[in-house]
């Protein structure tokens, strides 16, 4: 805001002297590489707003991608909300913009989906031919309901496959505390509510919550997979 000049000089420096020499090393030494992701989305809505992203985003993000592009690799950048913290003129100008950095690809966390609807996106999405994903917030998934956790989902994954182009539901950063209900509710909802030609009008029952000793004691005793289990030498875990 009060000088924008700085706010080039430092981009540029970040760009040519950090992060495109850093992208070459890690190419030389791990030719194997297919993509390069970028994170936090510090820079989103309302924090900047489009005429922001045009100056000092966009610009700089554009010249990674092509540095990429040029040793074989793909990139996206891991910004994925602040639709509806901009106005209706401005969002379609985001979705755009959304699109490249996401690789080609729509993506929208919570509370965007939740406030403008999943619908809005999906809709977005067709309009673009692009793949869409929509994911619920961190604090959502740990501190809702089980019930409240698989209805939103199921209007997400509903909404989501509802189009042309491939649809992902995403769960971003799974706190720690957060209940064995909602994520199980969660992945349930998915695997019911994704399956092809189903339309809501399946039943899903919310599980009762399993004490996680008890399911690693019967995941031992049923090994099917063929898990070592050494990590439970260095936890403070007792069976």
């Amino acid at each position: 805001v009060e000088n924008p000049d700085f706010v080039h000089r430092l981009m540029e420096r970040i760009v040519k002297r950090v992060h495109i020499p850093l992208f070459k090393a890690l190419h030389e030494k791990y030719p194997e590489i297919q993509s390069i992701g970028l994170a936090d989305a510090f820079a989103s809505p309302p924090m900047v707003n489009m005429d922001m992203i045009s100056e000092f985003i966009y610009p700089y993000l554009k010249e990674e991608f092509e540095a990429c592009a040029e040793m074989g690799m793909g990139m996206s950048d891991a910004g994925i909300w602040g639709f509806s913290a901009l106005g209706e003129a401005e969002r379609e100008g985001f979705c755009d913009f959304m699109k490249f950095a996401g690789g080609g690809s729509l993506r929208a966390l919570d509370p965007d989906p939740e406030k403008l609807g999943p619908e809005y996106f999906r809709e977005k999405a067709d309009a673009r031919q692009c793949g869409l994903s929509m994911g619920l917030s961190t604090s959502f998934l740990q501190s809702a309901e089980p019930e409240e956790v698989a209805d939103r989902v199921k209007r997400y994954v509903l909404a989501g496959k509802n189009g042309k182009t491939l649809y992902l539901m995403c769960f971003n950063n799974i706190a720690p505390d957060t209940p064995i209900q909602n994520i199980t509710a969660a992945v349930s909802a998915v695997r019911i509510y994704g399956k092809a030609g189903a339309t809501g009008d399946e039943v899903l029952t919310v599980s009762p919550a399993v004490d996680f000793r008890e399911f690693l004691k019967e995941k031992r005793q049923n090994n099917v997979e063929g898990y070592t289990f050494r990590w439970l030498e260095r936890s403070s875990i007792r069976l």
